[in-house]
Order: structure tokens, then C-alpha cells, then sequence
């Protein structure tokens, strides 16, 4: 039929063809406008029942108008020729664009869907049901966009013994349901519910359900009309739609696609909201440690406005750990020569009562002065509050207990108890306490940048 012409129209090339009719390629001879033309096949044009459906369905089709289905711009009848013209799509039907890129992700089979349920809802709203779903007649747009092929031509042979008369089978084996498997003759939209089932499941596995290369077609109506359709893990969240769309008793299904369609966006909105919680969870957390490393870098900022500060601090902890080992060295030699006169042999750089009247008072001041500081080095704040009290806790134990201060005890049980620790040795343990906290505190201050 190449640059033959069907009314204003003139056939450019031959898109595709199959056992019912031919699609062709066609030019406005005036205006230049593309179009796509259906040849419904001479042989079944001359029978006269299906030449007056066909052209009572062109008028149907034509009074659709919904952006997902194939609109109808004429129809040209010919003694041996019936045609439908229809707006040209650009782009490639579902079956293709599988076969070319494989199975389809999750996301893009619901785009595909919302568009292709609300289609066939249009559709059932109307009454037409269309017996013939299938991957290749759903068409994707570049853009993504889809619409519907051969809207209500199979629902021509659907109904008393046309597909007898005519020797054509009503609908694709492999997508059929059970009801068009055996031939029942209250076939309604939920048939429609069945085959967009396994629609979906082909565009997620990349393949049918059944394989027509192996399987006979007895053997593949029987699967459907007795075997639950073999669904898998790939399907993921679709799973459960899939097998309602596809249940055996068409009472279980979907009733509608309207129903289908609010079950996705529900499963979607879960999903997506589950998405939305674990990225804000992670975008939190990742708040979180910025915020901490702002807040320790204006810490750091604050606390070493120069270079001269820091190195300060260094020396001041290193003194203080040399001054705790000198005092605990004192309290040894003191107790070594506990048994003769301690003013005599014991030198006086090494009398730690001395020790506890100057430099432990002094280091308690130092530590003060420090107390924010070694916060912000992030040690545990009972650490430093310990640090905090074991040198005023030393000079307390000494002098209420030590006999050289005797004139300054304290009265009663307090003594006691204070005398009791000095026997202990208890300040000799906070000394190496201190000495223990200020090396954590050099070891902090040697990871910051001089």
C-alpha cells in the first residue's frame, strides 16, 4: 500500500503489522500533518457484523478524550477496506524498550502505570473493555509520556462465537486470563485487571511469565487457568499487586483500576516516607558531626587565639606532672626516714608539708584557670571536676592531721577521720591521681596544632 492513499491521506512506510490489521505511516497530502493508519484485514472486512462493529467502535474510540489513550482523527470506509487514522506517536511500545534495555526499576514501572491505570479506568468508566493487553501495546513517549494502542478493536471478537467465525483468537495466550482462556461469555474489566497484572510482572522480570518458546499453549492456558503466577523477590513492593491483579477468582482481584491505582500510591507514599526518614536521619547525623567539628573548631578558635597560648599550656601541665612526681618523691623519702629527725636528714626541697603550704594551693589556682580549657578537650566532666579537688583534698588531709599543725586541728570525730586518712596514705594516691589526669591532659594537647 506504499504511496497508495486512503482518503487525504498518503502511506509513507509500513510501521508494523500483525494477524488483524496493519499500521502504516501516512502524510497529509494538503497540510503535511503525520498520522498512523490501521488496515483492518481484507479478509475480515468482508464480513459484514464485523465491518459494523468495527465501525461502531471507530465511533466510540473517537468520543474518547484522555491524554493516555490514542486519539482517532478519521475513519475512511471502502467496499474492502475499513481504516481508522489515529495521531502518530514517536518513541517505542513497552515490549521494545524492555527488549533493548532490560527489566524496568521500580520507579519508572510506576510512572509507566499511574498513566496506563488511569487510562483503562477512563476506558471501563465507558464501558469498553480491551481483551488485548499486552507489553506492545503500551506505548512510551520520549518523554516518557505513555498511551494506549487498539483501544476497543479486540473487544470486536469478544462476545458470542465471532472468534469461531473468524478463526482469530481473542487476545495474546500468554497475557489472557482464566476467564478468556475459557471462553466465558461474561468477560468484564477486571479481564483487563488480569492481563495488566502480567504486564507489570513483564516489565520487572525483563520476561513473561510463561515461555511460549517451550511451553504449548495448552500447557500455558492450563498455568494460568490453575497455577498462581510464578512472582519473585525482583518484584519487590509490586509483589502483592501483581498477585491481587492476577488472582485466579476475578472476585479477588482489583475491582478497579481506580482501586489498583490508590493501592500503588499508597505503597509508594510508605516507601517514600520511609526514604524520607532514613535521609533525614542520615542528614541529621551528618548535621550533628558538622556541628560538632564547627563548635570544636570555635572552641579551638577561642581558646588558642595564637600559637603562644597553647604552648603555654603544654608547659604549665608539664610542670604540674613534674610537680606531682616531686611531691610524691618528698612523701617516699619522708616515710624512709620516718624513724630519725626528719628536719636533719631530710632535705627541705623534699619536705612535702612545705609542699602542701606552697605548691599544691597554687596548683589548685592553675587548675582553675584551666577548667573551661580542659572541658573543651572534650574529657569527661567528672574527670575534670576530680582533677579539681584532689589537690585542695591533699592540703586538707595533711594539715588537720599532721602533728606540725597540731594548734590548727579540727575538733572531734572530723579529726579523727582526717587522721584516719592521712594513715592510709590517701593523699599520697590522689598525688598519682594527679599525676595520671595531667598526662591525659598533655596527651590531648599534643594532638592540637601547635
Amino acid at each position: 500500500m506504499i504511496e497508495s492513499k486512503i482518503g487525504k491521506y498518503k502511506i509513507i512506510r509500513l510501521i508494523g503489522e500483525g494477524g488483524m490489521a496493519s499500521v502504516y505511516e501516512a502524510e497529509h497530502e494538503m497540510l503535511g500533518t503525520q498520522v498512523a493508519v490501521k488496515v483492518l484485514n481484507p479478509v475480515l472486512s468482508a464480513n459484514a457484523q464485523v465491518r459494523e462493529r468495527f465501525m461502531n467502535e471507530a465511533k466510540l474510540m473517537a468520543s474518547f478524550n484522555h491524554p493516555n489513550i490514542t486519539r482517532i482523527i478519521d475513519f475512511d470506509e471502502q467496499p474492502h477496506q475499513l481504516s481508522i487514522v489515529m495521531e502518530f506517536l514517536e518513541g517505542e511500545d513497552l515490549n521494545d524498550k524492555i527488549k533493548r534495555n532490560g527489566p524496568l526499576g521500580q520507579q519508572e514501572v510506576k510512572d509507566i502505570f499511574i498513566q496506563t491505570l488511569s487510562a483503562f479506568q477512563y476506558a471501563h468508566e465507558k464501558g469498553v473493555v480491551h481483551r488485548d493487553i499486552k507489553p506492545s501495546n503500551v506505548y512510551v513517549l520520549p518523554n516518557g509520556h505513555v498511551k494506549i494502542l487498539d483501544f476497543g478493536i479486540a473487544k470486536l471478537f469478544g462476545q458470542g462465537n465471532e472468534m469461531t467465525q473468524t478463526g482469530t483468537q481473542i487476545g495474546t495466550p500468554i497475557y489472557m486470563s482464566p476467564e478468556q482462556v475459557k471462553a466465558d461469555k461474561s468477560i468484564d474489566h477486571r479481564s483487563d485487571i488480569y492481563s495488566l497484572g502480567v504486564t507489570m510482572f513483564y516489565a520487572l522480570h525483563g520476561k513473561p511469565p510463561y515461555n511460549s518458546d517451550t511451553d504449548s499453549q495448552f500447557d500455558i492456558f492450563s498455568k494460568i487457568v490453575y497455577e498462581p503466577l510464578p512472582v519473585s523477590s525482583i518484584s519487590g513492593d509490586f509483589t502483592e499487586l501483581i498477585l491481587k491483579a492476577c488472582n485466579k477468582n476475578r472476585e479477588e482481584r482489583f475491582q478497579s483500576c481506580e482501586e489498583w491505582l490508590i493501592t500503588l500510591n499508597q505503597i509508594y507514599s510508605k516507601n517514600e516516607d520511609k526514604k524520607r526518614s532514613n535521609f533525614e536521619e542520615v542528614q541529621n547525623n551528618t548535621l550533628k558531626k558538622e556541628k560538632f567539628a564547627v563548635n570544636l573548631e570555635e572552641e579551638n578558635d577561642n581558646l588558642f587565639i595564637d600559637n603562644g597560648k597553647l604552648r603555654l599550656m603544654k608547659i604549665a601541665t608539664t610542670i604540674q606532672i613534674i610537680a606531682f612526681f616531686w611531691f610524691i618523691l618528698s612523701f617516699i623519702v619522708t616515710y624512709y626516714f620516718e624513724n630519725v629527725n626528719y628536719y636533719e636528714q631530710v632535705p627541705l626541697i623534699l619536705n612535702y608539708y612545705l609542699q602542701v603550704l606552697i605548691f599544691l594551693p597554687l596548683n589548685f589556682i592553675s587548675l582553675l584557670v584551666q577548667y573551661k580549657f580542659k572541658l573543651s578537650l572534650f574529657l569527661p566532666k567528672k574527670e575534670v571536676i576530680l582533677h579539681l579537688i584532689s589537690s585542695p583534698a591533699i592540703v586538707l588531709i595533711i594539715i588537720t592531721s599532721n602533728q606540725l599543725y597540731w594548734h590548727w586541728r579540727l575538733f572531734g570525730v572530723l579529726d579523727e577521720i582526717f587522721y584516719y586518712l592521712q594513715s592510709l596514705n590517701l593523699f599520697l594516691l590522689l598525688g598519682i591521681l594527679e599525676v595520671i589526669l595531667s598526662i591525659r591532659v598533655l596527651l590531648k594537647l599534643r594532638k592540637l596544632k601547635a
